[in-house]
């Protein structure tokens, strides 16, 4: 059984969405905006949904090779990081603000995956300078 190698990678990018489409609640940009990202955040929740629950993609996952633990390592600082850089101490702008530190680090628990399994590849090497 190979692991997929996405879902800590992919969970933290559908929780950084969330601050960012915000403004979708409040106002109108354009139709393409409001759609591509409503269609974003849909399709990558669907994502995380097949990974975790729909035969046969969740038996190609293992959360024991997974396990990176990005909810203490990661949610807790960024958050700490977006009130500290914020411009506005508003609660929209702290967790945009969170969402862009969190953004920087999301790649991560890949890559830790990918290490954990010795299957680093073509990304892997470039990422390692």
């Amino acid at each position: 059984m190979v692991p997929f190698p996405l879902n800590s990678s992919s969970f933290l990018h559908f929780a950084l969405q969330h601050p960012r489409y915000l403004d979708l609640l409040w106002s109108f940009i354009s139709l393409y905006n409001s759609v591509m990202k409503t269609f974003f955040i849909i399709s990558t929740g669907y994502l995380i949904y097949l990974i975790r629950r729909k035969s046969p993609i969740n038996q190609t996952y293992s959360r024991e090779v997974d396990s990176f633990l990005y909810e203490v390592y990661f949610i807790g600082p960024c958050l700490l990081a977006g009130v500290l850089t914020c411009e506005e101490l508003t609660p929209t702008e702290v967790l945009w603000t969170a969402s862009i530190w969190l953004e920087a680090i999301s790649i991560t628990p890949q890559l830790v995956l990918l290490a954990k399994m010795r299957e680093v590849g073509a990304f892997g090497e470039m990422t390692k300078g």
